[in-house]
């Protein structure tokens, strides 16, 4: 953080008070997974989801076996 940036994060918990802060950090802490797990469900909504998961659990090793090195 530049020092302006810190000076008025620290200015606003002041002002405001440590439980609206607190909030607001509980609030930033949990709203990514919410989001992931409403993404999450509609990904598994779409057509051809069943397939694309099926795919990511059951890998083909015989592409393994011709496996070839770039030189």
């Amino acid at each position: 953080m530049t020092p302006n940036k810190q000076t008025y994060s620290l200015g606003t918990i002041n002002f405001t008070g440590i439980k609206t802060s607190g909030k607001v950090v509980y609030f930033t802490a949990t709203f990514p997974y919410v989001v992931l797990i409403v993404l999450l469900g509609y990904g598994a909504t779409l057509d051809g989801a069943a397939m694309g998961i099926e795919f990511y659990m059951k890998p083909n090793f015989t592409k393994l076996e011709s496996a070839q090195v770039l030189c």
